[in-house]
C-alpha cells in the first residue's frame, strides 16, 4: 500500500498521466504467451491473470480516490470510462467497476460544486471593528486577534489548494515549469506581500508613538498567530518587523517596551534557522490542527532531496528518492485536512490584500528620515 501511495504521488517525475493510464491498461491484458509450459491455461487465467487484473484495478481505484484532481483531462476521463465499461464489466469485475464508477461520479460532482469541509463546532464570535464599513478603516481599528484570524483564512485558501504535483521537480523555482505550481507560487507571493505590508504599516507612521503602537500591534498579532499554529504567516509577520528598515528603528523599539521586545525575540527564536530550524520543527511536531506550516522549509527539504539524489540508479527509477519526496509531501497534506473555523470578514481581508506597499528602497529611505543615524531620542518626533 505504501509503495502504491508513493508511486501515485511521484509518478509525474518520470511519466505523464496519459502514459501511466496506458501502461496500466496494457498491464491488465496479460498475454497468454507469458504462461509457463507447466501451468495449465485454466490455472493461468483464474490465478495469475485475475490476480494481476485485480491489482491493476485497485491501483486505478486508488488513483481516482486520492489523486482525483489529476483526472481533469477530458480525453483521460473518456479513456478511463471506456476501459471500465468496455473491459472490466464484460470481464466480470463488476464490483471493482462499480466502485470506480462511483468514485469518478463523486470526483465530477466535487469538481463542479467545490468541496467545503464541514466543521462541527461554531466559530468564535468575531471581533468586528466599529468602523468596519468605513473607507477610513485603519490598522488601529482592528483587534490583533481578529487580524490574526483573517490572516489565517487568507493564507489557508492558498495552502489548502496545493496539490502534490505542484511540489515535484522543483517546478516552482524553474521558469519553464512554474505554471505547474500555481498555488505554491501564490503562497510564496502572499508571504512576501504580508511581510512587506507589515513593514510598510510601521514605516508609514511619522510619529514615534504611533509607530510604536503599530509595531506593538503586530507583535501581539504574531503572538496570536503562534497560538493559532499559523507558522507561515507568523514567519512573514516577524520578517516584516525585522527588515533592515524597521530593525534599525531602535528608539521605536524602545518605545514599545521591554515585555513586547522580549516577546518578539521569543517568536524569532521559534522560527530561527539554527540547527536546520530545530525549534520550529519541534513546535510543528507538537502542534494540534488546524496548522499552517512554514511552506519554505518543506520547499527547502524537497530541493535538498531532489538535488542530492539521482533520478535513476542502474538505469532503474530511483524509488528511494521518490519515497523521500513522498514523505515530505505527505506532511504537507496532513495539515490540509482541518481548516480554520473563523468567520471571514471581507472588509478586513480586503484591507490587508489591497494595502499599498512601499518598495524596499523607499522604506529604507523613509526609515533614515524617521530616525537618522546616531540620532538621540529627543531628536525623534
Amino acid at each position: 500500500m505504501e509503495f502504491t501511495k508513493t508511486f501515485l504521488m511521484t509518478y509525474h517525475t518520470f511519466t505523464t498521466p496519459e502514459k501511466f493510464l496506458h501502461k496500466l491498461i496494457e498491464r491488465y491484458y496479460v498475454p497468454i504467451s507469458k504462461k509457463p509450459p507447466d501451468v495449465s491455461k485454466e490455472t493461468w487465467e483464474t490465478s495469475v491473470m485475475k490476480a494481476i487484473q485485480i491489482r491493476v484495478c485497485n491501483v486505478l481505484r486508488k488513483w481516482i480516490d486520492v489523486f482525483e484532481d489529476e483526472l481533469t483531462n477530458t480525453r483521460l476521463l473518456k479513456k478511463l470510462k471506456g476501459f471500465i465499461e468496455n473491459v472490466l464489466i464484460p470481464d466480470g469485475h463488476n464490483v471493482l467497476a462499480t466502485a470506480m464508477t462511483n468514485s469518478l461520479a463523486r470526483h465530477l460532482d466535487s469538481t463542479n460544486k467545490g468541496v467545503v469541509p464541514t466543521l462541527s463546532e461554531q466559530p468564535p464570535e468575531p471581533k468586528v471593528p466599529r468602523l468596519i464599513f468605513s473607507p477610513q478603516l485603519t490598522i488601529h481599528d482592528i483587534h490583533e486577534e481578529e487580524l490574526a484570524r483573517q490572516l489565517c483564512l487568507i493564507v489557508w485558501e492558498f495552502y489548502s489548494a496545493i496539490k502534490p504535483s505542484e511540489l515535484l521537480n522543483q517546478s516552482w523555482s524553474k521558469s519553464k515549469q512554474r505554471h505547474r505550481s500555481p498555488n505554491v507560487l501564490n503562497m510564496i507571493w502572499r508571504f512576501n506581500r504580508i511581510s512587506q505590508w507589515v513593514s510598510t504599516c510601521i514605516i508609514e507612521c511619522d510619529r514615534i508613538r504611533i509607530r510604536a503602537r503599530v509595531l506593538a500591534k503586530f507583535i501581539r498579532t504574531a503572538e496570536h498567530l503562534r497560538r493559532m499554529n499559523n507558522f507561515d504567516t507568523l514567519t512573514a509577520v516577524v520578517a516584516g518587523m525585522t527588515t533592515s528598515a524597521v530593525y534599525r528603528l531602535k528608539w521605536t523599539s524602545e518605545e514599545v517596551g521591554r515585555q513586547l521586545q522580549t516577546s518578539l525575540k521569543t517568536l524569532e527564536k521559534v522560527m530561527s534557522s539554527a540547527g536546520a530550524f530545530k525549534a520550529y520543527r519541534s513546535n510543528l511536531k507538537n502542534a494540534n490542527p488546524p496548522v499552517i506550516p512554514y511552506i519554505g522549509i518543506f520547499l527547502t527539504d524537497l530541493t535538498f532531496v531532489d538535488d542530492g539524489n539521482p533520478d535513476y540508479s542502474n538505469n532503474l527509477i530511483n524509488f528511494t528518492k521518490r519515497s523521500l519526496v513522498h514523505n515530505i509531501i505527505a506532511q504537507i497534506q496532513q495539515y490540509q485536512l482541518l481548516p480554520y473555523n473563523y468567520h471571514p470578514i471581507h472588509q478586513i481581508q480586503q484591507y490587508i490584500k489591497k494595502y499599498p506597499i512601499l518598495e524596499e528602497n523607499e522604506m529604507f529611505a523613509k526609515s533614515l528620515e524617521l530616525e537618522p543615524r546616531k540620532a538621540e531620542r529627543h531628536e525623534i518626533l
